[in-house]
């Protein structure tokens, strides 16, 4: 009678495991940069509602950001500049994003612009960007954003 249990047991495990990995569908690097812009669209119209109950609920828990100035926020720090007011944006847009796919975690690069503020500061230039994502069923999280020191437009020829 153990050993039938136990055979049960393995083969009930073993169907959700085969059932888990059969419903994990594989999509394109341009599928996913597809589905990511599409998240950071919807994010820069939250942060410009100032709803970051919208933005938060995209945030995994471990979430960080590493702003131009080298300062890191963590997801508390962050949607608290957000809650308080201090954080506001006109405007945020993105171009020249590239993708590499990984699995269920995407790494995106590109210019970021934005147009905002924080506190009395004011918030306004391109800067470049890299982002990880992770995809969890039919849904991206962010994971991971860093801003790097703003572009010179004229040393890029624009």
């Amino acid at each position: 009678m153990k050993h039938l249990l136990l055979l049960f047991l393995l083969a009930v495990g073993a169907s959700f495991c085969a059932e888990a990995e059969s419903s994990k569908v594989p999509i394109s690097e341009q599928q996913a940069l597809q589905e990511i812009m599409q998240l950071q669209r919807k994010i820069a119209i939250a942060e410009k509602r100032n709803d970051f109950g919208a933005f938060e609920k995209h945030l995994l828990e471990n979430y960080s950001l590493v702003l131009p100035n080298g300062d890191l926020l963590k997801k508390n720090e962050l949607l608290d500049l957000y809650k308080k007011g201090d954080l506001k944006f006109e405007s945020a847009d993105f171009e020249d994003l590239k993708i590499k796919l990984i699995e269920n975690t995407a790494v995106v690069t590109g210019k970021f612009m934005v147009d905002g503020k924080s506190g009395d500061n004011k918030i306004e230039g391109t800067f470049r960007g890299l982002g990880v994502y992770q995809r969890r069923g039919e849904m991206w999280f962010i994971a991971y954003e860093h801003l790097g020191p703003e572009i010179d437009e004229a040393k890029e020829g624009k």
